[in-house]
């Protein structure tokens, strides 16, 4: 099993050790545990272009660091996404991230769950599971509303495994994770 760790924190020390605490202890479990901090690198925003969809089927035509995030995240069997809330909703970094998904889909719209979509590009797409860091004024609505983003991302690519908050002990994560 392969797991991609996402760390959108931008910059919540008790976040990164979590997040550290996480992996590590999928490790002793034998799982393959690739992660990235996208603090670290360099995503630019998308432009709405649609090259990736027209232009160069499934390549951006913005030459950042997405493109490496999206070959771990298409090989992985899941992708579990850290990040911290702000006013309410995930951070900038993490949002900027999810948005530049937008080459793995088609240009062709489906329904999926109800739901009207682009078809999506390849067989297989990992899960997802999202694990939010509240600020000291989240409340349950904020919660909820992350909650509702995270499933319907989940439920358009390949499926929600949880959306959680750093509230959850790292053993029920790596738990959840591990019963995929």
């Amino acid at each position: 099993m392969i797991i991609l760790v996402i760390n959108g924190n931008d910059g919540d020390l008790s976040l990164d050790t979590y997040v550290q605490s996480y992996i590590e202890l999928l490790k002793t479990k034998d799982i393959t545990v690739k992660s990235c901090n996208l603090r670290e690198l360099f995503i630019k925003q998308c432009t709405g272009c649609c090259a990736c969809m027209v232009k160069t089927p499934g390549i951006c035509a913005l030459k950042d660091d997405q493109q490496l995030i999206l070959k771990d995240y298409i090989s992985s069997d899941a992708a579990i996404i850290f990040a911290p809330l702000r006013f309410g909703f995930i951070n900038a970094a993490t949002k900027i991230f999810l948005d530049r998904m937008f080459p793995l889909e088609l240009p062709y719209i489906d329904f999926k769950n109800g739901k009207m979509h682009h078809k999506l590009r390849y067989e297989k797409y990992p899960k997802m599971g999202f694990v939010f860091r509240p600020e000291t004024d989240t409340d349950n609505e904020d919660i909820e509303l992350n909650r509702i983003y995270a499933r319907h991302l989940g439920d358009y690519y390949n499926g929600l495994v949880f959306a959680k908050t750093t509230e959850t002990a790292i053993q029920e994560l790596v738990d959840e994770t591990i019963g995929l």
